[in-house]
């Protein structure tokens, strides 16, 4: 998969630009740069969420003054991340890469998950018996309270 790495200047963002909208015009200015430099329509370019939060981390009146990104073309579109970041190096990976992470990961919290059952049927137990103790308190005391009544009836 071919890739290319640029510095674009947002300077101009600044220049004659109303504060509360500079932010928009440099996701506009990426575009340009990119439809120029690629030969493709505004469309085909897909920003990641990574470049335009790193546009928007400073407010809408403060975007910064340079950007550096990656691209990476597939099927006839352009993906635009930021420079050497892990989705840059990620993307394009197979699914068969990303499943053995994911089963490996899930086998890891499965196992302490097993554990606490344990643990949670031992504490089960543990109640149980002082709820018995308490059982056999008040059979006790209504036993006591019953031999007074009978006495009053007499």
């Amino acid at each position: 998969m071919p890739k290319d790495n640029y510095i674009i200047s947002l300077k101009g963002v600044y220049d004659n630009k109303p504060r509360t909208r500079r932010a928009n015009y440099a996701i506009r200015e990426i575009y340009r740069f990119l439809k120029k430099h690629t030969r493709k329509s505004r469309e085909s370019i897909i920003l990641s969420t990574e470049v335009n939060n790193f546009i928007w981390k400073n407010s809408i009146q403060r975007p910064p003054r340079k950007i550096e990104i990656s691209l990476k073309f597939k099927d006839n579109e352009v993906f635009v991340f930021l420079k050497d970041s892990q989705t840059f190096k990620d993307f394009g990976k197979s699914e068969k890469t990303k499943d053995t992470k994911d089963s490996k990961a899930k086998v890891a919290k499965e196992e302490p998950k097993a554990e606490t059952v344990k643990d949670e049927s031992k504490a089960k137990v543990a109640k149980e018996e002082p709820k018995a103790e308490t059982v056999k308190d008040e059979s006790k005391a209504k036993v006591a309270k019953e031999e007074p009544k009978a006495e009053v009836v007499k």
